[in-house]
């Protein structure tokens, strides 16, 4: 997915491109998650009531 060309063509914000990621392995995805969870990025979620 070309994610520059559908900021380009206003189909999604700068601010939705920057959360994309590239990770090359498992390890680098974790490390990516745990970084933006404990950096207050990432919220847990609520119960359903």
């Amino acid at each position: 997915i070309n994610f520059d060309a559908l900021v380009d063509e206003g189909a999604i914000s700068q601010c939705d491109r920057e959360l994309v990621q590239y990770a090359e392995s498992a390890d680098e995805a974790w490390a990516i998650i745990l970084e933006n969870y404990t950096n207050g990025n990432i919220h847990k979620g609520q119960k359903n009531e």
